[in-house]
């Protein structure tokens, strides 16, 4: 689907998990919603960079791999009924991890849903 996986059980992910022990207190296992924005923001970056160095072949084909990511990450964490990003595929919790998707270089949403993840 173009989008990352990672993790394992007992293992910290992200920056946002906490961990005592050997107890993670914040398991987010799968596809957290800012790896997938950093992500998706590496492949546009380098999409960027091929084209200007005049690789036009590997910079459609890292296109290709944007837009891909781009629609599952919609379907996968665009809730419209609540206006906001799920945490990760199949966890609605609503965390400050989502404003990534909007603040950095390169969007996977549209205007309207940025505004809406803003202003959770």
């Amino acid at each position: 689907d173009g989008l990352l996986h990672a993790g394992e059980p007992g293992v910290q992910l992200t920056w946002m998990d906490a961990k005592i022990g050997d107890w993670v207190v914040t398991p987010r296992i799968g596809k957290p919603v800012e790896i997938q924005a950093l992500w998706y923001n590496a492949i546009c970056t380098l999409a960027e960079l091929a084209g200007r160095f005049g690789d036009a072949e590997r910079a459609a084909e890292l296109a290709g791999l944007a837009a891909r990511a781009q629609r599952s990450f919609i379907e996968q964490f665009w809730d419209a009924g609540r206006g906001y990003l799920l945490d990760n595929t199949g966890d609605a919790s609503i965390r400050p991890n989502q404003i990534f998707a909007v603040s950095l270089p390169y969007t996977m949403l549209d205007e309207e849903q940025a505004r809406a993840v803003v202003e959770q």
